[in-house]
């Protein structure tokens, strides 16, 4: 443990600063559970993800493409990054071709092709150690 916090909803998943704790290099927040209380930091490299896992999945043509090769967006104005689909009994994980850093549970997940829009979700977990 490496100190206490004045509650979980003072932290967002990648935040750097403000953190309240010096350890002699930076430190990020990797991960987040409010139903503990628990604000887990690492350094920067625990921040990278495999894929993430998508729930309340909406298709935009109702179902999802035949072809399970799109591409996502994982934060407000980021870069959409090439990814596979594959359907889960809960929802749908996407696995990036690269690893990606800080996936935020929560935060909207929007699936594309080109330029169209395919659908999206929200983003429910990191994942680590997935096949591509």
């Amino acid at each position: 443990m490496l100190g206490e916090h004045a509650g979980t909803t003072r932290f967002t998943v990648g935040q750097r600063k403000g953190l309240g704790v010096a350890v002699g290099e930076p430190r990020f927040v990797v991960s987040i559970d409010p139903a503990t209380g628990t604000v887990v930091v690492g350094p920067r490299s625990a921040l990278l993800a495999d894929g993430c896992s998508l729930e309340d999945v909406s298709w935009i043509a109702g179902q999802p493409p035949s072809d399970r090769s799109v591409e996502i967006e994982i934060r407000y104005r980021s870069v959409a990054v090439a990814a596979c689909l594959v359907e889960t009994p809960s929802g749908w994980d996407v696995r990036f071709e690269t690893p990606q850093e800080a996936i935020a549970p929560g935060q909207a997940g929007v699936l594309y092709r080109d330029d169209c829009v395919l659908g999206g979700g929200t983003i429910t977990a990191a994942l680590q150690g997935v096949p591509v």
